[in-house]
């Protein structure tokens, strides 16, 4: 959308904001209602076994709404795609290493380092 300023061409023709955006929204939660329903499906079936399918499936697509939203935000930071998908994977990332590191302070395996890197 970047480089080809599709966003630019649809206002000129009078498409509203609202109506551009709509659109993104409701394809990705079409694309990630069929994932999370996918998952939901195999985690329900292997490790989540006693979860209700339908929270599973919520809190699944929840989430995927929750990066569209937070992806949206981020990638008007950039000119180009290409930089933006960069620092959406790296920021996605640093995203799943807080839980991780929180959860070794918690249980005291983080212990020799210094409490600033924790929290």
């Amino acid at each position: 959308d970047k480089e080809s300023k599709m966003k630019v061409v649809q206002m000129v023709m009078g498409v509203p904001p609202w109506i551009y955006w709509g659109s993104y929204v409701l394809y990705f939660a079409i694309i990630g209602a069929a994932m999370s329903f996918g998952f939901a499906k195999v985690m329900c079936m292997t490790c989540l076994s006693r979860s209700d399918f339908l929270l599973v499936f919520a809190s699944l697509q929840l989430s995927y709404l929750h990066t569209f939203a937070f992806g949206a935000i981020l990638v008007t930071f950039f000119e180009r795609a290409q930089s933006a998908a960069a620092a959406c994977g790296l920021v996605s990332f640093v995203g799943l290493l807080q839980p991780i590191i929180g959860s070794m302070a918690f249980s005291g395996g983080l212990a020799a380092y210094p409490r600033m890197l924790t929290f």
